[in-house]
């Protein structure tokens, strides 16, 4: 389902063989929603950039 290199694929059983699966979904939505508080701002900051360039009036007229 999921494309892992090798080792990180392996590694990925491991760790779900001694932490319940609730523990990684909800790491996994941590990272994938950007809900690390040092990089809330950050990603906020991406996100309006992104939906800028989806809208077509990116702040950023360089790229």
């Amino acid at each position: 389902m999921w494309h892992f290199p090798p080792s990180t694929k392996s590694f990925c059983f491991i760790f779900s063989d001694h932490f319940d699966i609730t523990f990684l979904l909800d790491l996994f939505l941590s990272w994938v929603l950007f809900i690390d508080l040092p990089f809330l701002c950050l990603g906020i900051e991406n996100l309006e950039r992104v939906l800028g360039r989806l809208d077509g009036t990116s702040t950023n007229p360089s790229t």
